[in-house]
């Protein structure tokens, strides 16, 4: 039950990044926080992360679904973690000011 809920949330996190890279969505704090100019490479890189999200949160439903090598997934799961962390703090840090 767990696994279906986390690969419900990934598709929608796959879904709102979609969304957000290409435009079509500008997330309300964005418009508040970001500059009118910088707010278009803000988003990309934003939806961008979100979509890795919902690629993590599939890594984590195969782990623990235990699907084929689960080590493999639990690794890809914490790598990818702490490298979206990085890239949305490098991206706040910089538009956000």
């Amino acid at each position: 039950m767990i696994v279906l809920l986390f690969l419900i949330i990934s598709l929608c996190f796959l879904i709102y990044g979609g969304l957000v890279t290409s435009g079509i969505y500008t997330p309300i704090g964005s418009k508040i926080l970001i500059e009118d100019e910088d707010r278009r490479a803000w988003c990309k890189t934003e939806g961008y992360t979100k979509i890795l999200w919902g690629l993590d949160l599939a890594f984590l439903a195969m782990y623990l679904q235990g699907a084929f090598l689960p080590l493999l997934w639990q690794i890809c799961f914490l790598v990818m973690t702490v490298y979206i962390i990085i890239i949305a703090y490098k991206n706040n840090r910089k538009y956000m000011k």
